[in-house]
């Protein structure tokens, strides 16, 4: 009777009938597209902030209307309060999308990315030219009073 050692090359190659049956690896994982950074998003919000705001305030003109029916409105104040909440929420958007530029900015110039810069200084000349309007206009109609 042939006796066999635990690492001896003679020992015959017969599979084990208690090992588990062989399992092919698992398929490799699909590459899932990265993340922009919190910097680009920011830059890109400052960037279409304007535009966005822009189409709301022409919307919400044609939806309160003009003329004889602003004035029925304009004498119970509802359109009014209307108008105002929009302006509020526009100046307070435009306020917010020009800080963020700063941050797309910033972020832009730690990460190198020249396209995050160009978008976040666009946003920032954009929205700093609106908000010298509002105030210029304010200061106007402030001084008057």
């Amino acid at each position: 009777m042939a006796r066999y050692c635990l690492g001896d090359e003679s020992m015959p190659n017969t599979p084990n009938p208690y090992a588990a049956p062989e399992v092919p690896p698992p398929p490799p994982a699909p590459k899932t597209k990265e993340k922009e950074p919190f910097s680009h998003q920011a830059a890109k919000f400052s960037l279409y902030a304007p535009f966005i705001l822009m189409l709301l305030g022409f919307v919400m003109r044609s939806v309160l209307g003009r003329g004889e029916q602003a004035e029925q409105h304009l004498q119970d104040g509802s359109t009014l309060q209307v108008e105002s909440a929009i302006a509020i929420i526009q100046l307070l958007t435009t306020l917010a999308a020009f800080g963020l530029g700063f941050v797309g900015l910033v972020g832009g110039i730690l990460r190198r990315k020249g396209w995050t810069i160009a978008i976040a200084i666009g946003g920032i000349l954009l929205n700093g030219l609106i908000l010298t309007f509002v105030v210029s206009v304010l200061l106007i109609v402030l001084g008057r009073h």
